[in-house]
């Protein structure tokens, strides 16, 4: 299976495994980059933050990591702050290996940023 690039959320999570975008929870979604951090779940402050810094996604913001990204979570979400954790990794290895490379990581990491169901 070969990971659609544009999925590559800001936040560092892969839209193609996200809830919304499968089509669960009675909606779907075209993806967070799409949506310019509007998505139909409300509004992104990582997304906002990003067009604010003038920065592709958060790992190439001078500011990275900041609270925002490493808090940036569901608290009702009991994977949440692991998922926030792994967020900023993959945006860490995204800045230094590129977008390929990471798209390979998360395809062989499977359950990366797997949603709760």
């Amino acid at each position: 299976m070969d990971l659609d690039s544009s999925l590559l959320a800001v936040c560092g999570r892969h839209c193609g495994n996200c809830v919304w975008y499968l089509g669960g929870r009675g909606s779907s979604c075209s993806g967070c980059n799409v949506h310019k951090g509007h998505p139909n779940w409300g509004e992104c402050r990582v997304h906002t933050c990003v067009e604010e810094h003038d920065a592709k996604y958060c790992g190439v913001c001078d500011g990275f990591p900041c609270d925002l990204i490493i808090n940036y979570y569901d608290p009702g979400n009991p994977e949440g702050a692991r998922n926030a954790a792994i967020r900023v990794a993959v945006n860490a290895y995204r800045a230094r290996h590129g977008d390929e490379k990471t798209l390979d990581y998360i395809e062989r990491a499977g359950t990366l940023n797997k949603p709760v169901k």
